[in-house]
């Protein structure tokens, strides 16, 4: 793994709300899910791309608008961990959370399917995926008629096989229904567990790239335009970048590091920051 380059200790700009930029399109694209979800109209999406393109950031800022123009939306929340993909079920157990009360209202075979799967009683039958897709949706048109609800999986090439395909399948069956699905993955993944059709993050553009820097503190132009040559566009490793070095070299007072905390590929970035995390 590449070495952190000597610089001088860098202290970001405090944290504050900032325009997701490049991305409004997307943005925009999850919240009238959200919208056709509570008009009896679901859907489903997928979201793809490389490492660091934004996928987060975008259903994060997503979550924030449907929460705040439809406060009586549920939001669920599942996120992919790659330590628990070979975990049959685990996605499910986290995706039914809070749900599981109506599992009486299912019919007696569906639920049972949901029991086995989640290991929640003693069973000699192996788990049928087909029943559990059933009782799944189900369990979620149920619960929508309370209150619409929006699915986020975050990561979804991270979650468990059988739960990517109760997923899939639920997302083919939304139309009249009053639920919503949208799940991010990276380019390159399993693409036959998708939760309906793709929209690929690209590169951001050369303005919104400048854009990310100036919110991220980096006033003088120059630097901006070093970073954003190094950084493939990619808004992760623009971030990473702008925090990598201190105000003076921010603000162009001050030489930068050589080489830039960044390749040109971005890969430098994203090596540096696994550098850091626990």
């Amino acid at each position: 793994m590449s070495s952190r380059p000597t610089m001088r200790s860098a202290h970001p700009p405090a944290e504050q709300k900032t325009v997701l930029h490049g991305r409004q399109d997307v943005v925009d694209a999850i919240a009238g899910l959200a919208a056709g979800a509570a008009a009896d109209q679901g859907g489903a999406l997928t979201i793809a791309g490389e490492s660091g393109i934004g996928k987060t950031a975008v259903v994060e800022e997503a979550a924030a608008l449907v929460a705040s123009d439809q406060p009586d939306m549920r939001i669920i929340r599942l996120r992919g961990v790659e330590a628990e993909v070979e975990l049959a079920w685990s996605g499910l157990a986290e995706l039914l959370d809070g749900l599981l009360g109506g599992l009486d209202r299912l019919a007696p075979a569906r639920a049972a399917a949901i029991r086995s799967a989640l290991a929640m009683e003693g069973s000699d039958q192996p788990v049928e995926p087909f029943a559990v897709a059933l009782a799944t949706r189900d369990l979620l048109v149920d619960a929508a008629e309370q209150a619409p609800i929006l699915i986020i999986v975050d990561d979804l090439q991270w979650v468990d096989l059988p739960t990517r395909r109760t997923l899939s399948y639920i997302a083919r069956r939304l139309q009249f229904e009053r639920v919503a699905i949208v799940s991010t993955r990276r380019t390159g993944a399993d693409a036959r567990t998708d939760t309906g059709p793709v929209v690929v993050l690209d590169a951001v553009s050369d303005e919104d790239a400048d854009a990310i820097l100036r919110d991220a503190g980096v006033t003088a132009p120059s630097v901006r335009r070093e970073l954003i040559a190094a950084a493939g566009g990619i808004p992760l490793v623009l971030k990473e970048a702008a925090h990598m070095l201190d105000a003076e070299q921010r603000a162009g007072r001050a030489e930068l590091p050589d080489p830039l905390p960044i390749g040109a590929s971005g890969q430098r970035g994203v090596d540096l920051l696994l550098e850091r995390l626990p």
